[in-house]
């Protein structure tokens, strides 16, 4: 009862990386110019020494298939804040964003995702949250 016919593996769990960052001020022109932080992962296309002055960068341990949930939320920011989400490539190759009008962002990566990019349009001193969810 249970278990998988023979000769068939189970099928494996969701996988979940969830991991925490934290950016001590927003990036007014962001989401039309990347910050410092951004600009200098966009270099180096490795999590700069910039990490959190204005944004965070996020490295996925592992792939993710394309569809699976990727979600950010803010906390404990000195006033109100308001993330936005892009995501590239292991080679920096940009494949997509999400900015709303809401604080927090949630959507789907895209297909590839090695690295979420978090930048910060408004807010100071603000913990960051990622989760992402395989399908």
């Amino acid at each position: 009862e249970g278990d998988s016919p023979k000769g068939e593996d189970p099928e494996p769990p969701p996988s979940t990386y969830s991991a925490t960052g934290h950016i001590k001020a927003g990036n007014p022109l962001s989401p039309h110019r990347g910050g410092v932080t951004l600009s200098e992962f966009l270099l180096s296309c490795d999590p700069p020494a910039s990490q959190g002055l204005d944004g965070w960068i996020f490295e996925l341990p592992s792939p993710f298939p394309g569809g699976s949930a990727a979600a950010v939320r803010g906390g404990g920011s000195i006033g109100a804040y308001d993330l936005e989400m892009r995501f590239f490539s292991a080679s920096c190759d940009f494949l997509g964003s999400v900015s709303t009008g809401s604080a927090d962002e949630r959507g789907v990566l895209p297909a590839g995702t090695h690295f979420v990019a978090i930048q910060e349009v408004r807010g100071v001193d603000t913990s960051v949250h990622l989760t992402v969810r395989g399908r």
